[in-house]
C-alpha cells in the first residue's frame, strides 16, 4: 500500500493507493474538491511528500491544460511488415513480441489505457486472450501515425502516445519522461524520446539532428549528421515513443505523404513539413527495436536477463 501527500497554498491532500500501478481505471481518483485546481501554477515536486513510490501522474495533469487530463496509448500492428514479415508475433520469452510491448507500455505511471491498432483478426484475436484492449483499423495505412490517427477517433483522450509494436523492451519510465515533458508544457504538439546511438551505417534505425531548443530538426536513416571535418561523434536515435495531442494525430490523416517523408522513408517528417515543430526528450539506456532477424535475435537474448517481463508474465 502507498500514501500520497500534497500540499496546494495551505491545504494537504491525501490518497492512499492499493496497486502498484497507479491509474485511475485501477481504482485510484484523484480528490474530488475544487481546491484541486489550485494545484495549477502553484505546484511544484517540492510539495510532494512520497511514501513507498512515485505519486500518480494524474496530480499535476492540471498543470498545463487547466483540467485532468486522459492519456491512452497506441500500440499500432500489422502483421505483413516489410522488412521482417510476421516479427509482430515472433515468439520471445513466449509470449508475442507485440504482446510485450503492450504489457510494459500498461505499466507506464502515466498512461490510462493501452489499444492495440491493427488491421488483422488474428492479432486482435492474440490481444484478447491476453487482455489487451484492441480496435480494428483500416488496411491500407501505410505507418503507424496513419493506424494510430484513425484509432484514436474512437477514444476520449488528450494525448495519444504511438509505440510501435516492434518495442517489447520498452522501458515504462522513459514513456513517463516522454509524456511528462509534453503535460508541463501546453505549447508541445509532438515530442518524441531519443537516445545517444554510436552505430554507424544502421539504416533501420533513424537519427536526429537536434537545434538548441531541443527541436528535431531533420532525421535520416543516413548517418548524419556526417562531422565532414572531425572525427565522427554520437549521433541522436530516435526511439518510438511519440506522444501527440490528439487534435494534432487526427489533422495527420488529413495530409499527404511528403516527398522528404518517402524519400526517408520517415513517415514523421510529414509533421515538420506541415509546420508542426516535433520537441525531443534524452532517455538513457533505450533497448533495441526490432527491425531485422539480427535485432530479434539479440532481443530475445536481452530478454532472458530482463526483470520487468516477471511483473507481466
Amino acid at each position: 500500500m502507498r500514501l500520497w501527500i500534497l500540499r496546494a497554498e495551505k491545504l494537504w491532500l491525501a490518497a492512499v493507493s492499493p496497486v502498484q500501478h497507479t491509474r485511475t481505471d485501477a481504482g485510484f481518483k484523484p480528490l474530488p474538491l475544487p481546491r484541486l485546481l489550485l494545484i495549477g501554477d502553484d505546484f511544484s515536486g517540492d510539495n510532494v511528500m512520497e511514501f513507498g513510490g512515485r505519486p500518480p501522474r494524474r496530480f499535476w495533469r492540471f498543470k498545463s491544460e487547466g483540467h485532468e487530463m486522459t492519456v491512452v496509448a497506441m500500440v499500432p500492428v500489422r502483421l505483413q511488415s516489410t522488412r521482417l514479415p510476421e516479427k509482430a508475433i515472433a515468439d520471445i520469452a513466449g509470449l508475442p513480441m507485440f504482446v510485450h510491448t503492450c504489457k510494459r507500455v500498461a505499466l507506464a505511471s502515466s498512461i490510462d489505457q493501452v489499444y492495440l491498432a491493427t488491421d488483422d483478426e488474428s492479432l486482435m484475436g492474440i490481444a484478447a486472450s491476453h487482455d489487451i484492449a484492441a480496435i480494428m483499423t483500416a488496411t491500407h495505412h501505410t505507418n503507424s501515425s496513419e493506424r494510430a490517427a484513425e484509432a484514436c477517433q474512437q477514444v476520449d483522450a488528450d494525448i495519444v502516445v504511438n509505440v510501435q509494436g516492434d518495442e517489447p523492451l520498452v522501458y515504462p519510465r522513459h514513456i513517463d519522461q516522454v509524456v511528462e515533458s509534453m503535460i508541463d508544457d501546453a505549447s508541445r504538439q509532438v515530442v518524441v524520446g531519443i537516445t545517444r546511438f554510436n552505430r554507424r551505417n544502421s539504416h533501420g534505425d533513424l537519427k536526429g539532428v537536434i537545434d538548441k531548443k531541443g527541436r528535431l530538426l531533420y532525421a535520416s536513416r543516413n548517418d548524419i549528421p556526417c562531422f565532414y571535418r572531425k572525427n565522427d561523434g554520437p549521433m541522436w536515435k530516435l526511439s518510438f515513443i511519440v506522444p501527440f495531442r490528439k487534435k494534432v494525430l487526427q489533422k495527420y490523416l488529413e495530409w499527404k505523404p511528403t516527398a522528404l517523408e518517402l524519400a526517408e522513408d520517415n513517415h514523421f517528417q510529414r509533421l515538420p513539413d506541415n509546420g508542426i515543430d516535433i520537441h525531443t526528450v534524452e532517455i538513457e539506456g533505450a533497448q533495441v527495436s526490432v527491425d531485422t532477424a539480427d535485432d530479434l535475435e539479440e532481443v530475445r537474448r536481452l530478454m532472458e536477463a530482463d526483470e520487468l517481463k516477471d511483473s507481466y508474465m
